[in-house]
């Protein structure tokens, strides 16, 4: 058991603690009461410092990449590029500025109060499992980090005549993909807890079904205080983790928001890379490191849907038990109609600034979108996916178009059949 909020703190999120903070972002949002004012100065000013590497290296590196002449190319491949180039500006430099606006929120210090106040009161099981869980995360986040560093390889090793200038502020742009990834493990980390604490309240909540029937013998008329006191207990444990699911919507917010935008835009991109890599003397490796791309962008979207969903299921599954439970006591039964209300009432749907619930719905977007068939997920799309899917399906039918009608008028246009920047190569 947790003996105190800082223990729970320098366990369990030390490992990503360390890390984040050698990428310039803080995750203790009172980082004053233990760092002295030049180290916290030292932390601001990195933090700055590695936000204006990103925003510079990414917006330098496009500037001079369309001032070069585009004139072989014909339009479908030019505005490709465009979105291609648009979609990871935003994912890179949206998600570090989203990060960095995080800690300054004020639902932040909510989100990380209520995590140490679930660990305190938890029994070591739950130190336990939260260890295994942030093991599991570090380890998934070293590997697509290294698939990350790989890319940045291969792209110096096959640099050629290219200036040192673009070469260098090219490895940096696919680099500052680490963020994204980052961020990305931190939301799964706390999702993941607070999942844990979901599943093991809701086994606390099993043999609690048995308590009306020993309180309807005289003999245990005793035991009705000790009930009440159960019952407010669990009361508070439940508002506790609804307000965590609740206030880690309203921080990862704009995080979710940037990188649900930059999955599905680049999902336009990449099949246009691909189309035109297997219609113009297909390069296979270059072709598979792009469907292996696309395999990485479903991962990730199953990702940051399947965390919100799960924890909103659970947080409904905890009212189950609870309706089962009728006791003679008004005063018990008050408590418990009080903690379903409460339960039902919380705001537990994550949404991307309140735009659109952050779901599996998003999934049989992608797939609709790949014409694949994933049954699994359900027929019930949303109104929002519905629009995403026609939107992404009659873009790439116009650029489609458009690469037609341009072979047959100038076929001397040169195509893109590969990706024309570092971090799709």
């Amino acid at each position: 058991m947790f003996k105190s909020q800082n223990q729970f703190y320098s366990t369990i999120f030390r490992p990503l603690d360390v890390w984040m903070r050698l990428l310039g972002i803080q995750l203790d949002p009172f980082p004053s009461a233990a760092l002295s004012k030049p180290r916290a100065l030292c932390l601001y000013s990195l933090s700055f410092l590695m936000f204006f590497i990103n925003a510079s290296s990414n917006l330098y590196f496009t500037a001079v990449s369309f001032t070069s002449p585009l004139t072989r190319f014909g339009t479908s491949e030019i505005w490709n590029k465009i979105i291609d180039f648009g979609s990871y500006n935003l994912m890179a430099i949206g998600t570090h500025a989203a990060l960095l606006a995080i800690q300054r929120k004020p639902e932040w210090e909510l989100l990380w109060h209520n995590l140490k106040q679930l660990a305190v009161e938890e029994d070591p099981l739950f130190y336990t499992k939260c260890r295994r869980a942030i093991t599991i995360v570090l380890v998934c986040l070293t590997a697509d980090i290294f698939t990350v560093v790989i890319r940045a390889v291969n792209l110096i090793v096959n640099t050629g005549g290219r200036p040192l200038m673009l070469s260098l502020t090219d490895v940096i742009s696919i680099l500052t993909e680490i963020y994204a990834i980052s961020g990305l493990a931190v939301f799964a980390t706390i999702g993941w807890i607070t999942y844990i604490k979901f599943l093991q309240f809701h086994n606390q909540l099993n043999p609690a079904l048995d308590l009306n029937k020993h309180l309807n013998n005289p003999s245990s008329q005793t035991r009705t205080r000790r009930t009440s006191n159960d019952l407010r207990r669990w009361r508070r444990t439940y508002v506790t983790l609804n307000e965590t699911v609740s206030h880690l919507g309203e921080c990862f917010g704009p995080f979710l928001l940037i990188w649900i935008i930059y999955i599905f835009i680049n999902f336009i991109a990449v099949s246009f890379y691909i189309v035109n890599g297997i219609r113009n003397e297909p390069i296979w490796e270059k072709v598979l490191n792009l469907v292996f791309l696309l395999v990485k962008h479903l991962v990730h979207l199953l990702l940051l849907a399947s965390i919100p969903v799960t924890l909103q299921q659970e947080s409904l599954n905890i009212s189950k038990p609870l309706r089962k439970m009728r006791f003679d006591e008004p005063l018990l039964q008050r408590q418990v109609d009080t903690m379903i209300m409460e339960g039902i009432q919380s705001p537990t749907t994550m949404t991307a600034m309140d735009l659109f619930p952050v779901d599996l719905t998003l999934i049989p977007t992608v797939s609709n979108y790949l014409s694949l068939s994933f049954k699994l997920f359900g027929t019930a799309v949303s109104f929002l996916s519905r629009k995403l899917v026609g939107t992404s399906l009659t873009y790439l039918i116009i650029l489609w178009q458009f690469q037609t009608g341009e072979r047959q008028n100038k076929p001397q246009c040169e195509p893109i059949s590969q990706p024309t920047v570092g971090h799709l190569q």
